[in-house]
């Protein structure tokens, strides 16, 4: 085995771009299942690779402040180091800086420079996105496009970001009945098939009272959830459904006798770390202004959805202490961050980390969540043509995934894409076996290892097939097999897509 020493070599998963120092051409950076991730520098043993063959980027932690939170010496365990006077009065000029300057202002989005007609209708402005290759997949390959599901861009934004969490569950119902209301009343912007599933769900939905404020549950053992779930959930329901199933597993969690802290407890945790500080907010700062900043919540620095986004992952890296921050994460809060207000943010944020294994992914100097499942992801491709293939140009999982899982696919597909698959993933089903079952050459059981992911497993099979079908993966070369596996995939048909997923989640 030989080794090199990689000088900040890292995947950016802020903005997407990958940055290197001081890269050895003349190697591959394929780890080995003992790599070793630590702050720079970096020793990554390596397999000795013939010259002509580029490098592939290695999964690593770019300075990140949580470093600072690792174990101390000491006779307990879980013990870690708190925040230096430095480090606080740092903290506190930070976060002061996110207070300061919303003083006054309305704290929703950013229209300056921007009109109606600019916008899509998730609040994006796509003359501000940035231009990289787009990969095409999910055709229709009888060539008729299915209609988009269709809802006016002003319902699907959060516009009132309101501070008093016992009026964040009025404001959505307030949203859901208007919107409700439209589709009763098909238009030309809103398609039939979006109303008539805007129905279904509300047909399906609990309505309560709770201390004077209505709230929405759907019950996890409807017969029709599931496959409802993978055809799409209405915008308009969209918040209350996520917020709903991860309830569920939470309640089934504390059933069963584990410490699962309730949304009123963790509602009063998040203001109170409003008032510590995290020796991870210097990096949050940076990477705060990079997150969707083509986005009317996240257009204005230091307010407005930048505002909010720093407060909930400044929350959750106290929350998680073992975990910390790491990139990545900041996609996936300003995603919810469309949909609830600040403080549901982090109680959808916890849930998500605890009940869907997200944090799981994030923990470890080594990343053994990430690694199981990248594991787990080469047992599922390799007697495919795809995994052949992919294993003759010496790709890896780790070298083209890494972004996939720990951003929930929201750097890889569009976002009306990403929210198909976050409805599947938030429902969180487990497949009809929990076990891949295969048979050795003599037709005999060789027994099968449970797969800790299955949706994202589901997901990334169907994107690769779909990119053997579109894009002739299976005969490229190395590098243009990772600019397709890497690139920023284009889905024309989400329904196309969305079947593939099912299939391979069904076969699991």
């Amino acid at each position: 085995m030989a080794s090199v020493v990689l000088n900040q070599a890292v995947t950016n998963l802020a903005d997407g771009t990958l940055l290197e120092k001081e890269l050895d051409p003349s190697i591959i950076v394929a780890p080995a299942a003992d790599v070793s991730i630590t702050s720079s520098p970096i020793t990554i043993p390596l397999q000795t690779i013939p010259e002509d063959r580029p490098s592939t980027p290695s999964l690593q932690r770019r300075d990140s402040p949580r470093a600072q939170l690792r174990p101390q010496p000491s006779n307990r365990t879980s013990t870690y180091s708190v925040c230096s006077e430095a480090e606080e009065l740092h903290s506190f000029r930070i976060r002061n800086q996110y207070d300061e300057d919303c003083l006054g202002e309305e704290r929703g989005e950013d229209w300056s420079g921007v009109s109606a007609g600019e916008v899509d209708r998730f609040g994006f402005v796509p003359s501000e996105k940035g231009r990289g290759e787009v990969v095409r997949i999910g055709i229709d390959k009888t060539g008729l496009r299915r209609s988009l599901s269709l809802v006016r861009p002003t319902l699907t934004l959060r516009a009132l970001m309101s501070e008093d969490a016992t009026s964040v569950t009025s404001n959505l119902t307030s949203t859901i009945d208007q919107q409700s209301d439209l589709a009763a009343q098909p238009t030309s912007e809103y398609s039939l098939k979006e109303s008539s599933r805007t129905r279904k769900w509300a047909k399906m939905a609990l309505k309560r009272l709770e201390k004077g404020n209505t709230t929405y549950t759907f019950p996890t053992t409807h017969p029709k959830l599931l496959k409802r779930t993978f055809k799409g959930i209405p915008d308009c329901w969209r918040s209350s459904a996520w917020l709903s199933f991860l309830s569920s597993s939470a309640s089934q969690r504390r059933a069963s006798g584990d410490a699962v802290p309730t949304d009123a407890e963790l509602l009063a945790e998040y203001e109170r770390l409003q008032d510590e500080a995290s020796p991870c907010d210097p990096q949050i700062d940076l990477d705060v202004p990079r997150t969707i900043h083509h986005h009317l919540l996240f257009r204005r620095r230091y307010s407005g959805g930048q505002r909010l986004l720093f407060r909930v992952l400044h929350a959750l890296s106290l929350h998680f202490p073992h975990i910390g921050y790491v990139q990545g994460m900041a996609s996936l809060i300003a995603t919810l961050l469309c949909y609830y207000t600040e403080e549901l943010a982090f109680v959808v944020a916890v849930r998500v980390w605890e009940e869907r294994g997200v944090g799981a992914l994030y923990e470890g100097e080594q990343f053994g969540g990430l690694m199981r499942a990248f594991a787990e992801l080469g047992e599922g491709i390799e007697e495919r043509a795809v995994g052949r293939s992919l294993e003759e140009k010496g790709v890896e999982p780790i070298g083209y995934a890494t972004r996939w899982y720990l951003t929930l696919f929201s750097y890889t597909v569009g976002f009306r894409t990403q929210l198909r698959i976050w409805d599947v993933f938030m429902l969180g089903p487990a497949p009809p076996s929990t076990h891949h079952q295969r048979k050795d050459a003599a037709g005999e059981g060789a027994g099968g290892r449970e797969v800790t992911h299955p949706i994202l497993q589901a997901v990334s099979l169907a994107l690769m097939e779909e990119m053997v079908e579109h894009q002739d993966l299976l005969h490229a070369d190395f590098e243009r097999a990772m600019r397709v596996l890497g690139g920023r995939l284009e889905v024309e048909d989400d329904e196309v897509l969305m079947r593939r997923v099912w299939g391979e989640w069904r076969a699991m």
